[in-house]
């Protein structure tokens, strides 16, 4: 009777308990599971009672693990993945379709090498959200790239880290004979910028201040149409340094510590599609 009683506890019970006890907080798993925390509580006490047992130590802010619920955890979360798996595996389950959240700068200079073999490999249903300065957490993507952060409850390949260095165009380099004396263009925001890059480089900064923007995409192109040298960053222009678009006018780079990562929601991708994800991503050196 007992074992007839536990085999059929509701599916949902058992997600919104891995959910709770992956993210540690029950708002956290309401916002993940599109649920009411009052429902996810409800669900885990369901749950609780038809164990017999406390799987979670309530506190007024936050929610910790019992020792069983700790102890149960990891079997389920493997149960779990195999039953997505498997389902993947027989059915395609998602398999043709992404969703990736990325700045602009990264759709604009990076993405589209990354497009074509994510198609050649079957990805072929492909939404892609832009955004110019920050995304929004709400906004929920089966992949998307990041700056300078991972987030633990996501799957993560380092993308490249960031180098900077000043570019201009042969255009205008043409009309002066010294590149400092050309008007710069700065970037506001996090980023380092011209200053930074005198210092690291020993070298003085240029002359003319003159142009600030908001992304390093808007930088990059007024550097490709001429109207000043920007502090861009080399993995962006790798392209146009290639063709001859733009050229680096100093031997300085700026590297620092932050780089972009690749994420991929382990709500909404199985290991499997991350693993093929990231082995595409090394095979294409993109």
């Amino acid at each position: 009777m007992e074992r007839n009683r536990l085999s059929r506890l509701p599916l949902q019970w058992i997600r919104s308990f891995e959910t709770a006890g992956r993210l540690g907080s029950f708002t956290a798993a309401a916002q993940e599971l599109n649920l009411s925390q009052a429902a996810v509580s409800q669900q885990i006490q369901a749950l609780e009672h038809a164990l017999g047992a406390k799987i979670f130590t309530r506190k007024s802010r936050s929610v910790e693990l019992t020792v069983d619920g700790e102890a149960w955890l990891p079997d389920l979360q493997l149960a779990l993945n195999t039953i997505t798996e498997s389902a993947e595996a027989l059915f395609a389950m998602g398999r043709h379709r992404l969703t990736l959240s990325v700045p602009y700068s990264i759709s604009r200079f990076w993405l589209p090498q990354f497009v074509a073999p994510l198609r050649r490999e079957g990805f072929s249903h492909l939404e892609i959200k832009s955004y110019l300065t920050r995304a929004s957490d709400a906004e929920a993507s089966d992949l998307s790239i990041r700056y300078g952060y991972a987030r633990s409850n996501h799957y993560a390949h380092p993308l490249f880290s960031e180098r900077l260095a000043p570019v201009a165009s042969a255009t205008l380099l043409a009309q002066h004979s010294e590149w400092r004396d050309a008007p710069a263009i700065s970037i506001t925001g996090p980023r380092k910028g011209w200053h930074e890059w005198a210092l690291s480089s020993g070298e003085s900064l240029p002359s003319q201040l003159q142009i600030k923007c908001d992304s390093m995409a808007t930088a990059i192109d007024l550097a490709l149409t001429g109207a000043g040298v920007a502090l861009a960053s080399l993995p962006l222009v790798a392209q146009f340094l290639k063709d001859g678009s733009l050229k680096q006018v100093h031997d300085g780079v700026l590297c620092t510590n932050d780089q972009f990562w690749l994420l991929g929601d382990q709500a909404r991708l199985s290991l499997r599609q991350w693993e093929k994800i990231s082995a595409l991503l090394a095979a294409n050196q993109v």
